[in-house]
């Protein structure tokens, strides 16, 4: 094991070897512009290289050790074989226990460097729409994936309307408010557009003077004209955003300032103290940080922007490695030192060990007590998958792209095996690792024989429903805070709770969607000949519900209501045919981060995924390889990385999908039993409510 050390740092080297000349290759076909990442790149194979190294000589430092320990045991065991003293040989104890493992072999996976067709031709495009008799003016993307342009006629009259396309088929058109009055004015002035997080369609009409805002079914919700201040005409908008508080911004070119409303359309401030130069385009990013591009000095500015933007984007990469490496060069210092404290325990009974050999006084060695139960167990290994850098396509306009993302260096504990790897599959910053062996935090036993679902109000509080037809929030420390009587009622969904906290249940029998608000129960949504069998709120804070006819077809549909007012039916695919199985029986539902809409239908058996706008993405109908029984899906939930959870009852496992319905792994090591409902808190902990036992676990499966 030992001679393996020397191999592996020459494979290190060769393989550094080989990926500074692939990642050298790369570099010559890249413009100008990227060398400084090439160099960078370089620099961190570099540091890879001098940290691997350093971990390959601690781990033969530790085997060389392992070795002068078992020559001392062998020595020690040579000179009892030719002792004739019967104490000393009766009072023995073999250290074989303590050497039953060596060191497990360290294995590194060599980093390697993908260079991937550039492409720099200028100009090269997709048309995807072309308009007959209509000029484009202004396009944005939707949360739907769908496209919205504003166009204007090509014809005298120069009327303009907003399209919806969905994949690049006319969906919707917008154009006349409720009295058959043009919503925008005509001509060929810009009219830039955006999708607000409330689904709002918001237009920018320098024509008009105004910002136009439309539901999603293009029903006019207000005309911004400016502050009531504003002197009329006076105010200009150009570009248009909006972030994640479903505030609007709209830059007033003429006045060199942006106006911030509401979703409502009321005023709230300007932005004009940062010697703005005719703002013209907008837009907003994740951490809602807004971008400005200035008419006038774009242009100029493109070549210097360019090196800038290169400069950022290196600081930002370096800064995340130097964050990963600090938090693991931590575990590893707690590791080294659990494993020297181990050694200096051993150590020490070694020496008490020779003393006891040495000794004559039957008493003392009578008396002598073994520790080889205290060192039978070395700590747990860590397994360290360390950084990789994968470089994406060139495209000068997404520069921020073009970098890749830097791999995350994370740790687990493993009994038997210390490995290090590349990681062998894409990892991004953001991203979250799964625990090898995910853990039981909190135990609950709720007084429920059944629970059916588990809604979590915040971190420490827990709407739970089970037989008996009551609601029970539970705060994990302060046990039981209060509970509701529902009649006939059942909290189906583990996301059945409302922007403002107040739980949302499924009463059968008087097939109404309640809430529960102050301890009084309010009905919000009744539709006639329809059954509710299941219900989630969204992050726009509408209602998603599961719907059964009321008769002997027993057809299902999913429904969206916005203030018990219906927006959306969902019910077949694109071919016609039903989406989900017909029959009463539950269908647990939940809005995922990326808005898909996931159904898990225990009859079909499957987990139906569909998009915001009702389009199938994908059935999921069990992994690819067989389990004891078949799919049994019941609760459902999704956590902050757009993976899907699924309880599956009949074979007490609880499966786990990335957003595309790929099946990740199981949860499935803490004996549970028949897993039903399901919900997952901010810090995507996974609240599991049994069904035949009325207890509720809390669970760990992320690092």
């Amino acid at each position: 094991m030992a001679s393996d050390i020397p191999v592996q740092k020459d494979d290190l080297s060769k393989n550094s070897l080989e990926v500074s000349t692939a990642i050298n290759k790369h570099g010559e076909d890249l413009h100008r512009e990227v060398n400084v990442v090439v160099n960078k790149l370089k620099d961190d194979l570099d540091e890879m290289d001098s940290k691997y190294l350093a971990v390959l000589e601690k781990h033969e430092d530790e085997i060389m050790h392992t070795i002068s320990d078992i020559t001392l045991g062998i020595a020690d065991l040579k000179k009892l074989l030719i002792c004739h003293d019967l104490n000393l040989v009766s009072a023995y104890k073999s250290r074989n226990a303590e050497f039953r493992r060596l060191p497990p072999k360290l294995t590194v996976t060599l980093p390697s460097f993908a260079p991937q067709k550039i492409k720099t031709i200028p100009g090269m495009y997709n048309k995807v729409i072309r308009l007959s008799g209509w000029k484009p003016l202004g396009v944005c993307t939707t949360s739907a994936g769908d496209l919205l342009v504003t166009m204007v006629g090509d014809n005298e009259k120069q009327q303009t309307k907003v399209v919806r396309y969905s994949n690049f088929r006319e969906k919707q058109c917008i154009q006349f408010n409720d009295d058959g009055q043009n919503l925008y004015s005509s001509g060929e002035s810009t009219k830039y557009i955006s999708e607000n997080r409330n689904l709002d369609i918001c237009v920018s009409d320098y024509g008009a003077h105004a910002v136009v805002v439309v539901n999603q079914a293009g029903k006019l919700r207000f005309t911004y004209t400016g502050p009531p201040s504003t002197v009329k005409e006076s105010f200009y908008p150009q570009g248009i955003a909006t972030d994640s508080q479903s505030r609007i911004l709209t830059a007033d070119h003429d006045n060199n300032r942006i106006h911030i409303l509401d979703q409502d359309g009321q005023f709230l401030r300007y932005i004009e103290i940062c010697n703005l130069q005719r703002p013209y385009g907008l837009c907003v990013d994740t951490k809602d940080k807004l971008f400005v591009a200035e008419f006038k000095t774009a242009i100029d500015k493109t070549g210097k922007d360019l090196y800038s933007e290169i400069d950022v984007i290196i600081e930002k990469l370096k800064s995340n490695l130097n964050e990963i490496d600090s938090r693991n060069l931590a575990v590893l210092a707690t590791y080294e030192q659990e494993i020297t404290h181990n050694i200096s325990e051993i150590t020490e009974s070694i020496a008490d060990l020779k003393e006891l050999l040495k000794s004559n006084d039957i008493n003392i060695v009578s008396s002598y007590k073994s520790r080889n139960a205290l060192f039978r167990k070395l700590p747990p290994k860590p397994s360290v998958t360390l950084p990789g850098f994968t470089p994406c396509k060139i495209n000068k306009e997404h520069i921020s792209q073009q970098f890749g993302s830097l791999s995350e260096l994370f740790n687990r504990t493993e009994e038997n095996d210390y490995t290090i790897d590349v990681p062998g599959a894409e990892y991004s910053p953001q991203g979250r690792i799964f625990l090898d062996v995910p853990q039981i935090i909190t135990e609950i036993n709720t007084g429920y024989k059944n629970i059916f679902s588990v809604a979590c109000l915040s971190d420490e509080d827990l709407w739970i429903c089970g037989n008996g037809n009551v609601l029970k929030l539970y705060n994990l420390q302060r046990g039981l805070v209060r509970s509701y009587q529902t009649k006939s009622g059942l909290l189906i969904d583990g996301n059945a709770i409302t922007s403002n906290g107040d739980p949302v249940f499924i009463d059968y029998c008087g097939k109404t969607v309640n809430l529960v608000k102050n301890s009084q129960r309010h009905t919000i949504i009744k539709q006639k000949g329809w059954i509710p069998l299941s219900v989630c709120s969204t992050s726009s804070d509408n209602l998603l519900v599961v719907l059964a006819s009321d008769d002997i077809k027993q057809e299902t549909k999913v429904v969206r209501y916005s203030d018990s007012t219906e927006k959306q039916s969902i019910q077949y695919n694109d071919k016609g045919k039903p989406l989900y199985s017909s029959g009463g029986c539950p269908k647990c539902i939940n809005e995922n981060r990326n808005l898909d809409i996931c159904v898990s239908d225990w009859i079909a058996p499957a987990v139906v995924v569909v998009n915001q706008a009702g389009k199938l993405r994908f059935t999921y109908n069990g992994p690819p390889f067989p389990t004891m029984e078949s799919f049994d899906p019941q609760g459902i939930t999704t956590d902050s990385q757009s993976r899907i959870l699924i309880a599956d009852c009949k074979n007490h496992y609880i499966h786990i999908l990335d957003q595309d319905g790929q099946f990740l792994q199981f949860i499935d090591n803490f004996d549970l039993l028949r897993p039903f409902g399901l919900c997952v808190d901010t810090n995507d902990n996974l609240f599991v409510g049994e069904s035949c036992t009325g207890k509720l676990k809390k669970i760990q499966y992320y690092l």
